[in-house]
């Protein structure tokens, strides 16, 4: 059998019997499991009696049970009633079980174990389980005493095979149906396991987040800030040259392009983790986004007189957020820019791969440590300078890694200390 049909059939078993863990706590999805296997029970008995020859009365007795067992989980699981259930089910086992108690040999019949199975079931399944234990408990003892007073009140067995017989279908039963309960418990408490290990994780990462915005904020953007302050002041002082003025001018605009960046990138980012942005796809040339990011990126080569090279002609139409593949390219060419030494190259090239069109940013700067490689794309408290000590914390990567697979593609790196650095990722092509 394979993996699939496997987990087509544990989901029927799992989750339609008691109801999604998303849409069902993990009370009501025991109850839902209590009243379908207490269905159950109902339909194993009616075999057994039939089997075993018991009165017809007691057929009509279980059959009754059987269909309020059935509307309490329609009203459970498919009206989401539970709450107000719990306290009526444990009347009706109670009172049902006392009226088979006298048609199917008392305390010479199989009922002892259905008690027992019952109250099994209540701590099992129910959360406020000790009324209903105590409950059913006092009934049986009343039952056992009425049994041993008035004997004559209850139907006694026809011979001693149809007695033998129903003891060991009631027990067969009552064990098959014990075991199922405590297989399904496990099963709940395995899923309320994984949600409890992916909040956890959630909450890991959530607290990374914010530590890394922490960070960033309180150094990465508190200190362009204080840069372009104190240039501003500089400018003003009046006693600066032409040449003084026009080399701090320059600076201040890159420190202003490099926050800007940064902040967009970084405001891009936090809505993505926390959020969680959508990507909504349609259909665009990525010819021409590749275009419009060469003419935003180029002041910023010119200034390290890096010349963007771009051979390709081919248009090809992809499929998805337009917006999100704009950020990726922007970033990629800005890093690609940021880490290339000056009178360098920076090219892309695209080609096309099996359904997928694949993007590449190709530089000739500083490269990346294996040991960063591995961290690329990941959270991580690491700050590095570009060719002209320009700052990169690696949010943008991240947000690349987001918005590359929130489009159904691939990002990866390769690269050599020293020998520069080749950035590729892939876009759906668009097909009709």
């Amino acid at each position: 059998m394979d993996l699939p049909f496997k987990n087509f059939i544990k989901n029927i078993t799992q989750f339609s019997i008691s109801g999604h863990y998303e849409d069902f706590s993990l009370e009501h999805r025991l109850f839902n499991n209590l009243c379908f296997f207490s269905m159950a029970a109902c339909v194993l008995t009616i075999v057994s009696n039939a089997l075993v020859g018991i009165t017809w009365q007691m057929h009509i007795v279980v059959l009754l049970l059987m269909i309020f067992f059935s509307y309490f989980y329609y009203l459970s699981r498919f009206r989401k009633l539970y709450k107000s259930l719990t306290i009526p089910y444990h009347f009706l086992v109670a009172i049902f079980l006392s009226i088979m108690w006298f048609f199917n040999g008392g305390i010479q019949g199989p009922i002892g174990y259905f008690y027992f199975m019952a109250i099994v079931g209540a701590i099992v399944f129910i959360r406020s389980f000790h009324v209903t234990v105590v409950l059913l408990l006092v009934n049986f003892i009343i039952l056992v005493f009425i049994d041993y007073y008035f004997p004559t009140l209850i139907v006694a067995y026809k011979d001693s095979f149809s007695h033998h017989l129903d003891i060991c279908v009631g027990v067969c039963t009552v064990s098959l149906l014990i075991s199922i309960g405590i297989k399904k418990l496990k099963e709940n408490y395995n899923v309320e396991h994984q949600k409890v290990e992916q909040q956890k994780q959630q909450l890991s990462q959530l607290n990374a987040i914010q530590s890394k915005l922490i960070s960033i904020i309180s150094h990465d953007v508190r200190s362009p800030f204080n840069s372009i302050k104190g240039t501003l002041n500089l400018l003003k002082s009046e006693a600066l040259s032409r040449e003084e003025i026009a080399m701090l001018s320059e600076r201040l605009s890159q420190e202003v392009d490099s926050t800007i960046n940064l902040v967009n990138n970084l405001l891009y980012w936090s809505q993505n983790q926390l959020q969680g942005l959508q990507a909504n796809p349609e259909k665009f040339d990525i010819q021409e986004a590749i275009y419009e990011n060469i003419k935003l990126v180029s002041p910023q080569a010119q200034k390290k007189n890096i010349r963007i090279e771009y051979p390709e002609q081919l248009t090809v139409e992809v499929f998805a957020d337009k917006e999100m593949i704009r950020t990726v390219l922007r970033n990629l060419l800005t890093n690609a820019i940021k880490f290339s030494y000056e009178n360098k190259e920076v090219c892309i090239k695209k080609y096309i791969k099996e359904k997928e069109v694949v993007i590449e940013v190709c530089d000739t700067g500083v490269g990346i440590p294996q040991a960063v490689k591995e961290q690329l794309f990941h959270l991580s408290q690491y700050t590095t300078l570009g060719t002209s000590n320009e700052k990169g914390n690696g949010i943008g990567l991240m947000l690349c890694k987001d918005f590359v697979e929130k489009n159904g593609g691939k990002i990866w790196v390769e690269s050599e200390e020293g020998k520069g650095s080749r950035f590729f990722f892939t876009v759906p092509i668009y097909i009709a």
